[in-house]
């Protein structure tokens, strides 16, 4: 199914931000989806395979124990992967360019974005929160965190 992602704007009004791609229509709020296309179900129940490639990264973090990079690095949190994964698995249809998952030193887990000079990554720290940074040609032009930042991020990459 293809339908398009709208999002309430400050006027009362709504936001065509992007096409959202997948068999289902599960979106994170306060977004909204409206169908534009017929739906012909199949028997596909995976995830794009870039975000199957993170999600694996991302679960093989938590065998990293303390000081994994011999220079003292805390050991990842869980909070820090189930929260990356379920951010990977909520979105994993959005038409976002999903790129490199990685370990930090502090025990989050960073998602980054990367389309030509334009670039975001996202971390997910053992405390629970979250921060999303966009970039283009390497420098910051957006900071916030995923609940408020995620139309932007859509919309820089659309």
């Amino acid at each position: 199914m293809e339908a398009l992602l709208i999002s309430p704007v400050e006027n009362g009004g709504m936001d065509v931000s992007t096409v959202y791609r997948s068999e289902e229509t599960r979106i994170n709020p306060p977004y909204y989806v409206v169908i534009s296309s017929t739906i012909f179900k199949n028997s596909f129940d995976s995830y794009p395979n870039q975000v199957m490639e993170l999600m694996a990264k991302v679960n093989k973090f938590s065998n990293f124990e303390e000081n994994w990079d011999t220079y003292g690095a805390s050991e990842i949190s869980k909070v820090s992967i189930n929260n990356a994964l379920s951010f990977l698995k909520d979105n994993s249809f959005l038409s976002l360019p999903f790129y490199f998952a990685a370990p930090g030193v502090n025990g989050e887990v960073m998602i980054e974005f990367k389309e030509g000079n334009k670039g975001a990554e996202i971390y997910f720290n053992g405390d629970g929160s979250n921060e999303l940074l966009i970039f283009e040609k390497h420098e910051t032009i957006f900071e916030s965190n995923v609940e408020m930042g995620m139309s932007q991020l859509i919309k820089f990459f659309n």
